[in-house]
Formats: structure tokens, sequence, C-alpha cells
């Protein structure tokens, strides 16, 4: 984690929270989705190029993310075509 966005939504919100963090030691959107499912992830935080990516993973498997309910996303404007996805 080198930023310190990554830091407090990995490390900090998780202890505060009493919830389980799930890592990854590099981003792979296809890994990234496989990991959400299994771990039903409710909340992720990343830039938005991590959002379209995630996403298009989740199309190429013929899948949702269903827990999902909040991308928190900085780093660039999100399109709203993407804000639908």
């Amino acid at each position: 984690i080198a930023h310190i966005g990554g830091s407090i939504y990995a490390f900090e919100c998780p202890l505060l929270l009493g919830t389980q963090a799930v890592l990854m030691q590099r981003w792979d959107a296809d890994a990234a989705v496989a990991l959400m499912l299994e771990h039903r992830c409710t909340n992720m935080a990343g830039a938005t190029p991590f959002l379209s990516g995630l996403l298009a993973a989740a199309e190429r498997a013929g899948t949702r993310l269903p827990d999902l309910k909040v991308f928190i996303c900085g780093g660039a404007s999100v399109p709203p075509s993407l804000i639908h996805r």
C-alpha cells in the first residue's frame, strides 16, 4: 500500500468497522472478480480505471458482483455510463 487512500481503506477502515480486508499483491481485474465473489466483498476503493477494468472482467466472466454495494472512486472523473454499469 503506497498511497494514503489505500492505507486508510485497506487497513484503518476494516479495523475500525470490524470487517475483513481482501488484498492483492498486484492488480489483476480477473482475479479481483474471483476474490470478490469468493469473499462476498461489499465495498472497494480505487481510481476510475480500476472500476472500469473490474466491470469489464465481470462481464467477460459472465457474472456480476451482487455483493458490491460501494465503490469509492477517485483520481479521475467517472463517466455516467460507467456509473450505470
